[in-house]
């Protein structure tokens, strides 16, 4: 098998993965992309990637106590791909919202999605609480940081 690296993609025969970097501890919140800022200022929430895009937003700025900081935990890009920083602000902030007690490692497990689908509750999911993460609690997660931003 033929392996390729081209700038930010790795290919794999026919599979192209995206490589998600890790952003440096000092950065500033990094720059929404086009993707983003569409579905941001038209307050859709339509699929896991518009979440996203709503969560890396609001764990860049938020506090749990709801006033603006100038840092939030996570740093990097709004681009709606969650990677190992995303997904650790994430766990940070369902720690202190809904008592996630698993690892803050930036690594989902079903934990970590149990504790996903309790947040979406707060924004209307009422689907089961099983850790499989589907659109209709990405749908909860979104209407809920709307309610926050």
């Amino acid at each position: 098998m033929k392996r390729t690296l081209v700038a930010g993609t790795v290919a794999l025969a026919t599979f192209a993965l995206p490589v998600v970097a890790a952003a440096p501890a000092s950065a500033a919140a990094g720059p929404v992309s086009s993707y983003c800022s569409t579905v941001m200022r038209n307050s859709a929430y339509t699929n896991e990637q518009t979440a996203w895009c709503r969560v890396q937003q609001w764990t860049g700025h938020r506090t749990v106590g709801g006033g603006y900081i100038a840092e939030g935990p996570y740093q990097g890009p709004i681009d709606g791909i969650p990677g190992v920083n995303s997904w650790r602000a994430f766990q940070q902030y369902l720690k202190l919202s809904v008592g996630y007690s698993g690892p803050i490692d930036g690594i989902p497990g079903p934990n970590t999605y149990r504790a996903v689908q309790l947040l979406a509750q707060k924004g209307g999911y009422t689907g089961p609480v099983d850790g499989v993460l589907g659109p209709n609690t990405w749908a909860g997660v979104a209407r809920y940081v709307l309610t926050k931003i």
